[in-house]
C-alpha cells in the first residue's frame, strides 16, 4: 500500500506509528451507494454530516477536500472528514464508486442529512466529528487490488440491502474489516514463509503460465517474494533440473508443435514459443534434437 496522507501531508500511518487506534475503532454504515459518474461530470462542493469512504475501480477524477487535491484513480480510496467543503471532477470518465457513509464509533447520532451544499454550512450540532484518536483531515490511499476488497464490498452492499437487522448489524463488522485492510500498511503483514515444496510448484507456476510470453526466468521470478538464487536452489532440489533448462525445455516443446502445425515462418516459431532471438532459438532447437528447425520440420512432412 501506499502511503496515506492528511491534510499536512505527513505519512499517518508510518513504521512508528502506534496502531492501538484502529484496536477502537467500531463503525457504523450510515447510507451505502455505489454507481458510474459520467465524464465531465462536477458533483458540487458540499460539506458533509459524518465520514464517506470512497472507493474507485474505474476512471479518473479530481478530488478537493478544503485546500488540498488528489488525482483519484482505480486502486485508490480516500476517506473525507465532515465539515469539510469538497469537490469532485471527472477527469476520465466513467469513474466507478462505491461510498459508504460511516461514523468511526457506533455511538447514538443525531438525525441529519446527508450534506449540505456550498454556501450552506452543515448544523455544527449534527455533525459527528471523528473521535480523538482517529487521525484528522481527509485519508487518501490506494490498495491492492486481488479481489479482496471487492468482495467485501459486494457482501456488505447485499447485507445493507437485505435490510433487515441482523444484516445491518453484520455491516458493521463487514466495514470494519475493509477500513482495517485499507489503513494497516503492507509492512506491518507479517505473511509466513512458504516451504521449499510451496516455494518449488511456486516457481513451477510461474514458468509454466509465462513460458511463452518470452523474457527472462529472472524476471519471471521476480514477483515470489524470495532471491532468484534461493527459487533456482529450491526448483533444483525438488525437480533435478534449473529453471531455465525447465522453461527451455517447455519452450522447445511448443516450437516442435508449432513447426508440426503450422506455417509459421522459423522465426515466428521461435517468437510464439517464448524465444526472442531466432539465433538462440535455432541454437538450442539443434542442441536438443540434432536438427535445424527447417530439417526438423521438413522430416515432418515427409514422414
Amino acid at each position: 500500500m501506499r502511503k496515506v496522507t492528511g491534510h499536512a501531508g505527513r505519512e499517518l500511518l508510518g513504521k512508528n506509528q502506534p496502531m492501538n487506534w484502529l484496536d477502537r475503532i467500531s463503525p457504523r454504515p450510515n447510507i451505502l451507494w455505489r454507481g458510474p459518474w459520467p465524464s465531465r461530470f462536477i458533483e458540487p462542493e458540499r460539506y458533509l454530516y459524518d465520514h464517506e469512504l470512497v472507493l474507485v475501480s474505474r476512471g479518473e477524477y479530481l478530488l478537493r477536500v478544503g485546500d488540498r487535491e488528489w488525482d483519484m484513480k482505480a486502486g485508490m480510496f480516500a476517506i473525507i472528514p465532515p465539515a469539510t467543503n469538497h469537490l469532485s471532477i471527472v477527469r476520465k470518465g466513467p469513474v466507478y464508486r462505491a461510498c459508504v457513509h460511516f461514523d468511526w464509533l457506533a455511538e447514538p447520532a443525531p438525525a441529519r442529512p446527508i450534506c449540505s451544499y456550498h454556501p450552506r454550512r452543515p448544523v455544527a450540532k449534527k455533525v459527528v466529528a471523528p473521535p480523538g484518536f482517529v487521525p484528522q483531515g481527509c485519508m487518501v490511499g490506494s490498495f491492492r487490488d486481488d479481489g479482496t476488497i471487492a468482495a467485501l464490498l459486494d457482501t456488505l452492499f447485499f447485507r445493507w440491502q437485505t435490510g433487515d437487522a441482523l444484516n445491518r448489524l453484520l455491516c458493521r463488522g463487514g466495514l470494519q474489516e475493509i477500513l482495517v485492510r485499507l489503513l494497516w500498511p503492507s509492512d506491518r503483514v507479517k505473511r509466513p514463509a512458504a516451504s521449499s515444496s510451496q516455494l518449488a510448484y511456486a516457481v513451477k507456476e510461474a514458468l509454466d503460465t509465462n513460458a511463452v510470453k518470452g523474457g527472462g526466468v529472472q524476471a519471471l521470478l521476480a514477483g515470489l517474494g524470495c532471491s532468484y538464487a534461493h527459487a533456482c536452489r529450491v526448483f533444483h532440489k525438488s525437480f533435478g533440473l534449473t529453471p531455465v533448462a525447465y522453461i527451455t525445455a517447455q519452450r522447445l516443446e511448443r516450437a516442435k508443435s508449432l513447426l508440426g502445425s503450422s506455417r509459421l515462418s522459423v522465426a515466428e516459431v521461435g517468437y510464439e514459443s517464448g524465444f526472442s532471438d531466432t539465433g538462440y532459438f535455432c541454437k538450442r532447437f539443434r542442441q536438443s534434437t540434432g536438427l535445424t528447425p527447417g530439417a526438423y520440420r521438413s522430416r515432418l512432412e515427409t514422414a
